[in-house]
């Protein structure tokens, strides 16, 4: 009788050792998964299954560990068991899908993963609901993702990125009601993102709403007025944009002078610090020829120097106050060149709409006025929106630029000048201009972009109050020069039958006096004529303004926070893949443009080179033709290259090169990439086939 209760007692320890086993290895597999060390992971968790074997969410857990080692096979039959154990689960099927698609079965995959569909997840596991949907979604299959996305909601209403999906895949299945209440859902948690309210708008037009459809792109283009997806289906509906819908307020116009009364006239010119000589050059005409004007500077530059803000009559303000949105990322996206024309119609809007000018004329810095224009005044009076001076008079067809063909690809007009009344279909095509300007104000000759003057070859055919002017006198420059012929001195001189009023000095420099511009090998040696009298003319003005010093002011937007200069190639990178930054780019892209992203795959083994190497490599079919990514001898190949031509070929500093030859890495698997937030890129940059090379001198001069 004595025996028995001792056996039951050695029974129990017996149990109770093994519950203590099983729960310790337990603890030290979870604990090695945690930490990443998948080796202990995978030998804790084989140790608890060797006690407990029809434990299947333990033999997913070991899936996930041999998938993280790289052994796939192991992975494939550990999901394979844990499926088997537990035929209602959709989790197994779903994780032996993903490690059959990364060793290439994707029939295999396909499989297991329509298989996960058909089953419905327990309430306790809605991350595996989710990615169940994201796998619906992607597949196409819009009814299923439907109902997982709401099953998701059902503990997570809080989530409007859901919300979202769930709106988009009962559109795509046909179910609008849910769609359209999945949409002001999201909308209602999170107002102020504009693409909601564009997918709201998508919605109503399918739904033939079209008046529900232009309040919701319209409201889009009150949250982010350059978006151009808005603006393109607000046109398609047959409507207008109204004015206000792309109006940009300026933090500084209360600060400035406002119009005095009606007709008032206001002359304005955009530059950085180091052109500060030639404003000055430009205002001394503008008091002495348009004394009844008021005079406004923008200054590209995070301050101005002191000598702009003394000039008595002259307003000035900073580019970053004219209510731009997102304005540091415009200015990151552009060059020197690029962010002076592409703030132009902000100024001009700011001018006629918030300070109630009735008409403005723009001159670049680099003009010099010898004359008033009574005609240009009274055209503005009378009916003209805007006023545009041509590059060319008449053909050019000699073989030294510029020339007919370069002129095509800078553009119609010289927007060095541009006359702009306040009525309103000026202030439409404005707005039009300046939403083009936000991301489109790009030197990019190859692709049919040159700043902000080729968007205006359009304007002509948009409105008969775009007036072009034809005489010589206004905006001669080198690149017409050759057509007339320039006579007199002192303040006096005529061009043909006509009397000179402003001239261009585009590409001048005070240090070559007898060459008109580096833009052209034409007057590139001139001699004792009218035209040299002229040069010697203005370099003085500008030597009295104080150029020898001015000049070297340095570009504040010129360099990242930490001091290195910022090169054209890093601007490219910025402009084709980031739309608007958050926070601050100047601060956050000289780490962003090193991090590793995933750029090919090798026995595998994940491959990663810097983002911005990346980038070079995808912009130039050279580099594409020799170096295949997937092949890691041609990566660190084309690493060599990269650390040898990059301060030559991009400007890059040492510093930044040093930075990248250290972060082109061989990863052990895509999930270990993963893990490392290593990003795969998202350009389509190989069909675009951008190349982070200068345009053509030529062109770039006719500005």
């Amino acid at each position: 009788m004595s025996q028995a209760p001792m056996a039951l007692k050695k029974l129990l320890a017996l149990i109770s050792g093994s519950r203590s086993n099983v729960d310790e290895h337990l603890w030290h597999a979870d604990t090695a998964r945690d930490r990443a060390d998948w080796p202990a992971a995978s030998r804790h968790y084989s140790k608890v299954l060797e006690q407990v074997p029809r434990r299947s969410d333990i033999w997913v857990q070991l899936g996930h560990a041999e998938k993280e080692r790289g052994d796939l096979d192991a992975a494939k039959l550990a999901y394979e068991r844990g499926r088997d154990l537990a035929p209602g689960n959709p989790d197994p099927l779903l994780q032996l899908g993903h490690v059959l698609r990364a060793s290439g079965d994707w029939d295999g995959a396909a499989t297991n993963y329509r298989a996960a569909l058909r089953l419905k997840p327990s309430r306790n596991q809605p991350e595996v609901s989710l990615e169940l949907a994201d796998l619906a979604r992607d597949l196409r299959e819009w009814t299923t993702a439907a109902r997982l996305y709401a099953s998701v909601l059902q503990s997570t209403p809080e989530r409007a990125d859901i919300w979202m999906q769930l709106g988009h895949s009962a559109k795509e299945s046909a179910d609008y009601d849910v769609a359209r209440t999945a949409y002001e859902k999201a909308i209602a948690i999170d107002p102020g993102d504009a693409d909601k309210h564009l997918q709201r708008g998508h919605l109503s037009k399918l739904m033939g709403n079209h008046e529900a459809a232009l309040l919701a792109y319209r409201k889009v283009l009150e949250l982010s007025p350059g978006d151009d997806r808005a603006f393109r289906e607000i046109r398609s509906l047959g409507s207008d944009v109204h004015p206000s819908a792309l109006a940009f307020g300026s933090s500084a116009a209360a600060s400035l002078t406002p119009a005095a009364h009606p007709g008032s006239l206001v002359v304005c010119t955009i530059a950085s610090n180091n052109y500060i000589a030639q404003v000055k050059t430009l205002l001394e005409g503008v008091r002495h020829f348009y004394p009844e004007a008021r005079c406004c500077v923008c200054i590209v530059d995070r301050d101005a120097v002191l000598e702009l803000k003394s000039i008595e009559g002259c307003d000035v303000i900073l580019a970053a106050q004219l209510g731009i949105p997102d304005f540091d990322s415009m200015a990151f996206r552009y060059d020197q060149v690029e962010l002076c024309t592409a703030i132009k119609p902000f100024l001009l809007l700011m001018l006629l709409t918030e300070l109630n000018y009735d008409s403005a004329l723009y001159f670049d810095p680099d003009i010099q006025i010898f004359g008033r224009s009574e005609d240009v005044l009274q055209r503005l009076w009378r009916d003209a929106c805007f006023l545009l001076t041509p590059h060319l008079h008449q053909p050019a067809l000699g073989h030294v630029a510029p020339t007919d063909l370069t002129i095509l690809q800078a553009g119609t007009y010289n927007l060095g000048f541009l006359g702009v009344s306040s009525r309103p279909e000026a202030l439409v095509w404005l707005r039009w201009w300046a939403h083009h300007l936000v991301h489109h104000c790009l030197n990019r000759v190859d692709e049919g972009l040159f700043v902000d003057q080729k968007f205006f070859d359009l304007v002509p055919g948009f409105t008969a109050g775009a007036q072009i002017l034809r005489d010589p006198g206004l905006n001669l420059a080198y690149w017409n020069l050759a057509e007339h012929r320039l006579t007199g001195e002192g303040n006096a001189w005529s061009v043909d039958d006509s009397d000179l009023q402003f001239f261009h000095f585009s590409g001048f420099d005070v240090d070559a006096p007898r060459r008109l511009s580096r833009h052209t090998s034409m007057f590139s040696a001139v001699g004792d004529s009218a035209l040299a009298k002229l040069m010697d003319g203005y370099r003085d003005a500008l030597i009295r303004h104080g150029i020898k010093t001015m000049r070297s002011q340095p570009y504040s937007y010129g360099a990242f926070a930490s001091g290195v200069s910022i090169p054209r190639v890093v601007r490219r990178l910025f402009a084709d893949t980031v739309a608007s930054w958050a926070s601050d780019p100047f601060a956050d892209i000289e780490d962003w443009m090193m991090q590793p992203v995933l750029v090919g795959r090798q026995d595998g083994r994940a491959l990663s080179a810097p983002r911005l190497v990346h980038y070079v490599w995808s912009t130039d079919p050279t580099l594409r033709s020799v170096f295949d990514l997937d092949n890691q001898g041609d990566l660190l190949a084309l690493k060599t290259w990269f650390v040898r031509q990059a301060e030559r070929r991009f400007g890059l500093e040492p510093c930044v090169i040093e930075r990248a030859e250290r972060n082109f890495r061989s990863i052990g698997s895509l999930a270990e990439a993963d893990r490392d937030g290593i990003d795969r890129p998202t350009l389509s940059l190989v069909q675009n086939q951008r190349r982070p090379n200068d345009p053509p001198a030529s062109v770039a001069a006719v500005r």
